[in-house]
């Protein structure tokens, strides 16, 4: 009789462990259904150092503007569709309810592409089509600018050839760049456009530079200002960098004319050893007339933590402005070579002069530089606090133009902004003088896997943990389990 009451008793435990088991079940598959459902921005996160699918406070900022319907869509062949790059739209496009996304199969709708691009990209890849429904703009962004490396083949080539061996090239993930750059694109109500004067013997802006200033929507183009006469009416600004000749009498009209308008300059010079006219009469005349002042002397810096390497070498101080909130973490910027600018204690009528950049009370110049110069600061050294950037804003008849000056090229040359916010800095000047309500420069995330390194103490601590600490508990647990079954 006990064993037939045993018997039905571990039925029916048997019978409520079946349903428990099924109800378990269920609920499992409801919620991960239902989890499946939720947008991509709710269940994809990154938990790399770099943050792989974060969205950056640039781009949360524009895409809460965008009022025009954006339709997203993801042409690849479904075998080969980055997950990644998929994943990641979708929870781009999961910030604005105005844009949606979708997949397109090239083998399904074969011309799609070429509704969009002349462009031959490859099926095998995953590339991105944005179109504003509203005003018809489109961008096609090829897989090769979502994924890029930081060192092309003729660069790595020529590393072997000259140095005997490359260096570590990485891929970055630059798909926000891209993404945010064509929203704005497709919904700015207009693209500025800005000149560079050539013709002057001017440092020209390098690949990284003109792609940036792509990337924010601005066209660029060359400006020979001799031969074209004037500044074309459609310029929002004009950059002359680092010019070693001086202009002549007509392009200086020509620049008073366009700031008499309102227009903008930007303009880099820098301490040329090997001039031996330094001083642009004109050109620095036309910068005098707004209240700046070229001064031919080399500027050095006195304080050891404001240089690198060398005392011409400066970090300066920043002027806390719209410029230099664009800098983020990184707050310093590296310029070489420098003059220096006086401001004018009187600025000219209608005209304000900023100090943006400066040295230290200890910078110090040198008013002639030779071979047997020394860098340390010696006798008859000026000492004092040198300005390194300024700017003019004059207004007059309604309109306000802008001179921006910066001692030095360097901050227009990428090869600093690997270490310093240079290119940050430029950019933010540049987009101010476009009136662009903000940049869209975002730095693309390196996919190089970090090496994980543990101190040798962690490592003796962790081995003691898994080898002794970890197995002698769960036999501890088991004797206790199996002595309290055994006094059953």
């Amino acid at each position: 009789m006990n064993n037939i009451n045993a018997k039905k008793r571990s039925l029916k435990l048997g019978g409520y462990s079946v349903i428990v088991t099924a109800v378990v079940i269920a609920i499992v598959i409801v919620v991960n259904l239902a989890v499946r459902l939720l947008p991509t921005k709710y269940t994809k996160y990154s938990t790399s150092t770099v943050g792989l699918y974060d969205i950056s406070e640039t781009s949360r900022g524009i895409l809460s503007k965008v009022k025009d319907k954006i339709s997203i869509y993801v042409v690849s062949d479904p075998s080969y569709t980055d997950e990644v790059t998929r994943e990641y739209v979708a929870k781009y496009a999961g910030l604005n309810s105005n844009i949606s996304w979708s997949t397109v199969d090239p083998a399904v709708k074969p011309g799609f592409l070429k509704e969009y691009t002349s462009e031959s990209l490859s099926s095998q890849q995953t590339h991105l089509v944005l179109v504003n429904k509203n005003n018809g703009r489109s961008r096609v962004i090829p897989y090769t600018d979502i994924y890029y490396q930081k060192y092309t083949q003729q660069e790595l080539l020529y590393y072997q050839m000259y140095y005997g061996s490359v260096p570590d090239n990485p891929t970055y993930f630059n798909i926000e760049q891209q993404l945010t750059s064509a929203v704005d694109y497709l919904t700015a109500e207009k693209l500025p456009t800005v000149y560079y004067i050539t013709g002057h013997g001017e440092t020209a802006l390098d690949s990284t530079v003109t792609g940036l200033i792509g990337a924010e929507n601005i066209d660029l183009a060359e400006l020979p200002l001799l031969t074209k006469g004037s500044v074309p009416d459609d310029a929002d600004a004009v950059i002359i960098n680092a010019a070693t000749k001086d202009f002549t009498e007509d392009e200086i009209k020509a620049l008073e004319a366009y700031t008499a308008k309102g227009g903008n300059v930007l303009m880099t010079s820098f301490y040329n050893s090997e001039l031996k006219e330094r001083n642009l009469t004109n050109l620095y005349g036309f910068a005098k007339s707004l209240g700046l002042e070229y001064k031919d002397v080399f500027v050095f810096e006195g304080s050891a933590d404001k240089y690198v390497q060398a005392p011409y070498n400066i970090l300066p101080t920043v002027a806390a402005n719209k410029f230099s909130s664009a800098l983020g973490s990184n707050t310093h910027l590296v310029m070489l070579n420098c003059n220096a600018i006086k401001l004018a204690e009187t600025a000219p009528e209608g005209v304000t002069v900023t100090e943006l950049l400066a040295t230290s009370l200890k910078g110090y110049a040198k008013t002639e530089i030779t071979k047997d110069t020394k860098i340390e600061k010696e006798e008859g050294d000026e000492e004092g606090k040198y300005v390194l950037g300024a700017m003019a804003e004059k207004t007059a008849d309604g309109k306000t133009s802008k001179l921006i000056w910066l001692a030095s090229p360097a901050l227009l040359d990428s090869r600093y902004s690997s270490y310093y916010s240079n290119i940050s800095y430029f950019m933010a000047i540049l987009t101010d003088l476009c009136e662009k309500e903000s940049s869209v420069t975002i730095n693309a995330k390196s996919l190089q896997i970090e090496a994980l390194t543990v101190s040798e103490a962690s490592a003796n601590l962790w081995g003691i943990i898994l080898i002794a600490v970890i197995p002698l508990a769960v036999l501890v647990t088991g004797f206790v389990i199996w002595n309290r079954r055994i006094k059953r």
